[in-house]
């Protein structure tokens, strides 16, 4: 979605660069709204799973971490 809105605004790499780049850009999400401050998300969240296999059978149980988004890591 993001990357549609950026190429419909301005069809080019430095285009969508920029129009990323701007403050007021954003767009409506699956999971909210998604904006960048710089070259990060902003508000962004991120959700880490492992998962395990079930011993007592060949399913697999997901375990669900929640993290706010900081930066690169």
């Amino acid at each position: 979605m993001v990357l549609s809105k950026a190429l419909t605004a301005n069809p080019t790499r430095i285009g969508i660069q920029k129009t990323l780049a701007k403050p007021l850009f954003s767009v409506k999400g699956a999971t909210g709204v998604i904006q960048f401050q710089g070259s990060d998300r902003l508000n962004g969240k991120i959700t880490m799973v492992t998962v395990r296999r079930n011993c007592n059978s060949n399913n697999f149980v997901p375990i669900v971490s929640t993290y706010k988004a900081i930066g690169c890591f």
